[in-house]
């Protein structure tokens, strides 16, 4: 086997394994796809390097070396990956896309339809070897391959200069590396070298893989291409059943989570850039000012669907702001309601219709008190279907996915249904009620039982408090509850009946979701400041693309 072709397959073998490897460590990345990609131009451009260089006669030579197609987009892939990689606003810009694509496109149907690329080829002693022509398309694709490089080396000298963190400098620099070396080996094996009578052998597709070597150890050794902080915002977005939009201060959607798109019928693109108006409701007015103003608040609102129905959502919004306070974007985070008012409904209703049966039959045997033995089969009737609908309010309570309960204001436990029992760790009901809330309550870390009592007697009941309570075990967990006060007919308040959900998932997604854009603060960006808790880096992200 001749030594260059050689070259060749042991060059296919290093790129698939390291373009593998990479894309491996993290799959979602689109740095590490770009990466990916430039390895299979790699190696489909070796593996026809290797049967040109080897074939029998100029037929085959012929044949290998016009489906060669892809090697002039190898100055694109590499300049696509710095602009990703440093975040370039280049990479967003169609137009820039588009003078950077096109030329790869027409140099290869140029290089497949027509002859105008090559003059003819010849033997030499490494194997077959085409014979540039000597017209202006030369020079052009010359130009071409030396504009991608040197837009590539000016974009990452820039931003090395820029940073401040010494691990993203090495990177910068093995990336530098791995850019200069294909741009040098064309330069001299291409131009300078044959121009001085060398016979050079085809060495390109090897120092692509020796540059794609370079980057993936920029990539394997920093780490900082494994994730970026869009991915790590959408994996949240896809990971949480909550519904995440974001948006800016003209209330229009810049972003928008699967979850939402799911339950509503409506794709991205109908989406973004849309008033939030046109998809939510507070009452019988548009959201978006509710939402702008009332940050950090619980709000009920409707969602419109792409069927034109409406889901009620328990929603808060929280901003973010660049350093200077003049941008602003908004983070509105919402969660389904309809299982819960269907329940409640549910519970109101029969209730209601237990009420509502009492009176009429009570009227009803009032009535019929002469006939004793009518009256006597009808109360039997009655009780059996009382029993039925008190079965009926058993089995809902029982079974409830809340926690249900009924308090004294002494503090003494009257109800609680086997979710609630649960959630705080008992074993029984019977082993719940030796608690005393008055002596040992659930929220004295941050919501006493004092401050409870006051609240809910002076309004009368109580709506989405959010408050820590201490399981059986002394491990905490988060609730939103709603309670309302019982009276009797002097107005003495009797019971506390409440509802009670663990939200402990739901605020860890939300604190994953702020932890995971802090985490990327010190990469990405020294110059936005946090604002409400959350990274400034996202609003950063989000503002360089409004």
């Amino acid at each position: 086997m001749r030594l260059f072709a050689f070259i060749d397959i042991l060059g296919m073998l290093i790129a698939a394994l390291i373009g593998s490897y990479i894309f491996a460590k993290d799959s979602y990345s689109r740095i590490n796809k770009i990466f990916f990609i430039n390895t299979l131009l790699v190696i489909y451009t070796s593996l026809c390097e290797y049967f040109f260089i080897t074939a029998p006669d100029i037929a085959w030579a012929t044949f290998w070396q016009k489906i060669s197609i892809l090697w002039p987009f190898f100055p694109a892939i590499f300049l696509q990956f710095v602009m990703a990689l440093t975040n370039s606003r280049m990479d967003k810009n169609k137009i820039a896309n588009y003078l950077l694509w096109a030329p790869a496109f027409i140099i290869a149907g140029l290089h497949v339809f027509t002859d105008l690329l090559y003059s003819g080829l010849a033997q030499s002693w490494f194997g077959w070897r085409f014979i540039p022509s000597d017209n202006i398309l030369s020079f052009f694709i010359t130009l071409y391959f030396a504009v991608c490089g040197i837009t590539s080396w000016v974009i990452v000298i820039k931003h090395y200069f820029i940073q401040t963190n010494k691990n993203k400098r090495n990177q910068l620099l093995l990336v530098f590396s791995g850019v200069a070396i294909p741009v040098v080996s064309g330069v001299l094996s291409k131009a300078v070298l044959p121009q001085l009578g060398y016979d050079i052998p085809p060495i390109n597709s090897f120092m692509f893989v020796v540059s794609s070597f370079f980057l993936a150890v920029g990539i394997s050794k920093y780490k900082s291409f494994l994730i970026e902080p869009v991915d790590a915002i959408k994996r949240i977005f896809a990971a949480t059943p909550d519904y995440f939009i974001i948006f800016n201060q003209d209330e229009e959607i810049l972003l928008t989570s699967d979850s939402f798109l799911n339950v509503s019928g409506f794709n991205e693109e109908e989406m973004l850039g849309k008033k939030i108006d046109f998809f939510f409701r507070m009452n019988n007015a548009p959201a978006g000012k509710a939402l702008l103003s009332n940050i950090n608040l619980e709000m009920e609102l409707y969602a419109k669907t792409n069927g034109n129905e409406e889901i009620p959502i328990s929603a808060t919004s929280s901003v973010m702001q660049n350093n200077l306070g003049t941008e602003k974007a908004y983070l509105l985070l919402g969660r389904d309601l309809r299982e819960r008012k269907r329940l409640e409904k549910e519970l109101v209703d029969m209730q209601k219709s237990l009420e509502e049966r009492v009176e009429i039959r009570t009227a009803e045997l009032a009535k019929a008190n002469q006939v004793l033995e009518f009256e006597n089969n009808e109360r039997k009737k009655f009780e059996n279907a009382l029993r039925n609908s008190e079965s009926r309010i058993k089995d809902l309570f029982e079974n409830a996915p809340i926690g249900i309960y009924r308090t004294t204001p002494g503090g003494k436990i009257l109800l609680a249904n086997p979710a609630i029992v649960k959630m705080l760790g008992y074993d029984s009901f019977e082993e719940l009620t030796k608690r005393n809330l008055e002596e040992e309550g659930y929220s004295e870390h941050d919501y006493s039982r004092e401050e409870f009592k006051r609240n809910i007697e002076g309004k009368g009941e109580i709506i989405g408090l959010q408050a820590k309570w201490v399981k059986k075990n002394g491990k905490e967990i988060i609730v939103r509850e709603n309670a309302k006060c019982i009276y009797d007919d002097l107005g003495k308040v009797l019971y506390y009946d409440g509802t009670v959900e663990d939200i402990t998932d739901h605020i860890m997604v939300i604190a994953a979701f702020h932890t995971v854009i802090a985490n990327q603060f010190a990469l990405f960006s020294d110059r936005v400041i946090v604002r409400r808790d959350y990274s400034a880096f996202a609003g950063h992200y989000i503002f360089s693309r409004i």
